[in-house]
């Protein structure tokens, strides 16, 4: 009774996750990867009803000025940038525009890693936007050195302008503005006008003080709008709108330094193929987007990780790793003897486990470099180049099936003794395909507790089908397990919840994205 309790337990948990995380409940899907999307659009100057233009031609226009716009959708992965000018007195496209300075501003929107610079011009010095984008990301910024405009009652006098906004991943879109100096109509505009960041949403009234009938115009500084759905914000570093004391046909309406990021977040789908003895659980992400990590026991407490014993029986869940890394899904990684770690354990450059060349190492690079890839299996993984790494037994190398070991099978105390090459049974991989990206599969049976997976030989065709140049094999059988964030086990289990040394993980967009330097 409990038995049967458990098995429809898991089967509702994996149906949610089907729902919660894309597996289509099917028993094949293709491999496809959502990327996401980002962009974003910058302008200096965008100004209507400059100077109370008669309503019988409609407000008069000046701009947008200097606007620049990027865009990158799903695929290809590729960096645009773009830069704007400005204008002089005589090249201005309206009277009442008599000086317009624009620095190189820019908009960039990446599905790579980078970096992206923008100051302010003029004597007034701001600090430049050099952060690391971590892919998906966007950033826009626009400056300007000084700008006149107007006639008439009003006019519009500012320096040193700065408007930008920045989004990366799945984080909430972050906006600033500044501005040197300011006056309008004449009036010194003290308030906020400073190199530090403004107040969001800081509105004045001119003349100060004005109500009601008597307000010429309003003023907001940094004004920041989100999109309604979440993914992007604009910023105006300053935004004049005309007020009631101005003729209804002026229409007044200016914004200087305005600036647009947005990025539709990047998804983990996982797909589920029908394999002769079970099932075949899998995830194809691009590392450069979902970074890939290794977690160890117990967070490399020195008891597990000391000694002649080394490894000192220490074990625990997939899941408690996945929770310390705020990961997104966690599988069964380095062989185990329950007490050694058997191969190398990296994490954050420092090896927790010694280099064994039985073993074939999934090394994730620190940074990306031009000609070397980001994720690459080798032997004797190097922790200066590699910033997480696990092992496995080598099973395609060049394309082509290269199963190491195969002598051990069978044989008590060799190495690969017990990985059981013809029997159907969990199998965990890694493998590095053709286009740099990594796919992750955990065969298993169809339903808890039962005896059901993959046999080795059928486990390495269906990675070379699916294209892998390299790739390992991990630890199986009963430690056979893939977590998802929350605790969440989306594969059914072959002996209740496994308890391990070493996880290799997928962390969320962002999190540990490598910077080119």
């Amino acid at each position: 009774m409990r038995a049967a309790w458990r098995c429809r337990m898991a089967i509702a948990l994996i149906v949610a996750v089907q729902l919660l995380m894309g597996v289509p409940r099917g028993t094949s899907a293709s491999v496809t990867v959502d990327r996401g999307e980002a962009g974003g659009d910058a302008y200096a100057l965008l100004a209507r009803g400059i100077g109370g233009t008669p309503a019988a031609t409609g407000p008069s226009v000046v701009g947008p000025m200097a606007p620049v716009d990027g865009r990158v959708p799903p695929a290809p992965t590729v960096v645009r940038h773009s830069t704007t000018a400005g204008c002089d007195q005589a090249a201005c496209p309206a009277p009442q525009l008599r000086s317009l300075r624009v620095a190189d501003d820019a908009v960039v929107a990446t599905l790579e890693a980078g970096r992206h610079r923008c100051t302010t011009p003029g004597a007034v010095e701001t600090p430049p936007l050099d952060r690391p984008l971590a892919p998906p990301a966007a950033a826009a910024c626009d400056a300007v050195s000084h700008l006149e405009l107007g006639a008439g009652v009003i006019s519009l006098v500012a320096d040193s302008v700065l408007s930008r906004t920045w989004v990366q991943g799945c984080a909430a879109p972050v906006g600033t503005a500044s501005v040197g100096t300011l006056r309008i109509a004449g009036i010194p505009v003290p308030e906020g006008t400073s190199a530090a960041p403004l107040t969001p949403n800081h509105t004045m009234v001119v003349p100060p003080g004005a109500t009601g009938a008597a307000v010429l115009a309003t003023v907001v500084l940094d004004e920041q709008i989100p999109d309604p759905d979440g993914r992007g914000l604009t910023v105006n570093a300053i935004h004049l709108r005309g007020g009631p004391a101005l003729p209804a046909t002026s229409g007044l309406d200016v914004v200087v330094g305005h600036t647009h990021s947005w990025v539709v977040c990047p998804h983990l789908l996982l797909h589920r193929d029908g394999v002769p003895g079970g099932w075949m659980t899998y995830a194809v992400v691009d590392p450069a987007v979902f970074p890939l990590d290794a977690g160890v026991v117990g967070e490399a407490a020195p008891s597990c990780f000391a000694g002649d014993r080394r490894g000192g029986g220490c074990m625990e869940t997939i899941a408690a790793m996945v929770a310390r890394h705020h990961a997104l899904l966690g599988m069964t990684a380095n062989y185990t003897d329950w007490i050694h770690v058997l191969g190398s354990a990296v994490v954050d450059h420092h090896a927790w486990a010694p280099v064994n060349l039985h073993t074939t190492d999934l090394c994730v690079a620190g940074e990306s470099r031009p000609g070397l890839a980001l994720v690459s299996v080798v032997k004797a993984a190097d922790p200066r180049r590699c910033r997480a790494a696990v092992s496995g037994q080598l099973v395609v190398s060049a394309r082509h099936a290269n199963i190491e070991g195969l002598s051990d099978a069978g044989h008590h105390w060799s190495f690969y003794w017990s990985t059981r090459p013809p029997v159907a049974e969990p199998r965990a991989y890694a493998a590095v395909l053709g286009d740099g990206t990594v796919l992750i599969a955990l065969a298993t049976a169809t339903r808890d507790g039962i005896e059901g997976g993959i046999s080795q030989y059928d486990g390495v065709n269906w990675l070379i089908n699916q294209g892998a140049v390299d790739a390992i094999e991990m630890d199986g059988g009963n430690q056979g397990d893939m977590v998802a964030a929350g605790g969440t086990h989306v594969v059914p289990l072959g002996d209740g919840v496994p308890r391990m040394q070493v996880a290799l993980l997928i962390d969320a967009p962002g999190s540990e994205a490598p910077v080119e330097r």
